[in-house]
């Protein structure tokens, strides 16, 4: 569904950022993602040595990822995600935590930023 989603934001004019969770799309799904603004969430799904995701998640601009766990039954499954991410990106976690924490608040600031104005009753 992730073209079906991409067309309905380019039809939208949206402008605020959008994050794909769970993503388990082909390279070229997450190009035309971060080509229309869009964030990619990696998650236990790359920790499988064979994944193509691994390839996805080690090429993809720093800006445009996020990291995410939804195993909460499976003790470190978190842990094993930034592990493996900063094994395939070749980088510290430290600068993986930055680099996300940046990410996060670039998403945000422009919501807060840009969030509706309501009159007080």
């Amino acid at each position: 569904a992730y073209p079906d989603v991409l067309q309905l934001r380019k039809q939208t004019k949206a402008e605020q950022p959008w994050i794909f969770h769970g993503f388990q799309g082909n390279a070229q799904i997450a190009q035309d993602c971060w080509r229309n603004g869009c964030y990619l969430s990696f998650g236990h799904a790359f920790l499988h040595p064979t994944s193509k995701l691994r390839a996805i998640f080690a090429a993809a601009p720093a800006n445009g990822i996020f990291l995410e766990s939804d195993d909460r039954a499976a003790a470190g499954t978190f842990q094993a995600v930034v592990e493996t991410a900063t094994l395939l990106r070749q980088t510290s976690a430290e600068q993986l935590r930055q680099q996300l924490w940046e990410n996060m608040q670039s998403v945000f600031s422009y919501l807060q930023n840009n969030a509706p104005k309501y009159d007080e009753p």
